[in-house]
């Protein structure tokens, strides 16, 4: 549901309001705000799993940082990647996250 309101209002904000209209762009940008409504949900009703939305979120935005070629972006995700990956491996040799 969120990736379907996120195709919808970005789609429709880009054509009415201006801006890029390339489509890989667009689908970029909508696949990011419907994993974020997504990721928030799962935040909000506290499942175990919230953290792989956020790491596929995170991979995407990387992937629009990259197409934007915004250097600044492109650190700060790939770092938000490197300390999801390491806090996950962290969980499991603690015994904190069982999987």
């Amino acid at each position: 549901m969120g990736l379907l309101l996120g195709f919808i209002l970005v789609f429709l904000g880009a054509y009415i309001f201006g801006g890029r209209t390339d489509s890989m762009f667009l689908i970029i940008v909508a696949l990011t705000f419907g994993l974020s409504l997504g990721a928030n949900f799962s935040n909000a009703f506290k499942y175990e799993e919230t953290w792989l939305s956020w790491a596929v979120y995170n991979v995407i935005q990387l992937v629009k940082a990259v197409l934007q070629i915004n250097l600044a972006n492109v650190v700060k995700y790939a770092f938000y990647l490197f300390n999801s990956a390491i806090t996950l491996l962290d969980w499991k040799w603690n015994g904190d996250k069982s999987a």
